[in-house]
């Protein structure tokens, strides 16, 4: 009950933080939804990665696994998880720019749906913020 009380009481910092934890839970829904489901058309990855389809999916999953359990540690403690928040925002940055950015340019369209692009869009706009805030106040 005392961690419960904390939480209601936190200084608004913390607060933002473990709303960015909890987007983070809320997000992983969805997606390990979407890693169970079967996969329809023979969807095939190049040879030369040296991994199945399935295979992918399982490191893929298991990335997402160990995203959910960091971020249910960050709503106990937000300040000693930052760097998660932090290494989230360099990944998805790197993605949208490295993937999404020159596939648009070519004429190509989105590599993923809408909806996570703006999810990934948000996080690399808002998340670096939320941390400024936490770090420096």
């Amino acid at each position: 009950m005392d961690m419960l009380a904390a939480i209601i009481g936190d200084e608004p910092a913390r607060a933002a933080l473990r709303a960015a934890y909890a987007f983070n839970l809320i997000v992983l829904l969805p997606v390990a939804r979407a890693l169970r489901q079967p996969v329809e058309g023979g969807i095939t990855l190049p040879s030369s990665l040296g991994i199945s389809y399935a295979g992918f999916r399982g490191l893929t999953g298991s990335f997402w696994l160990g995203l959910g359990v960091l971020s249910i540690a960050g709503l106990v403690w937000p300040l000693a998880l930052t760097p998660v928040l932090a290494l989230q925002v360099i990944c998805k940055a790197a993605y949208l720019t490295g993937t999404e950015l020159p596939a648009i340019r070519r004429g190509g369209g989105l590599q993923t749906s809408p909806l996570l692009m703006a999810i990934f869009v948000l996080i690399v706009l808002v998340w670096p913020a939320v941390l400024g805030w936490a770090w420096f106040s």
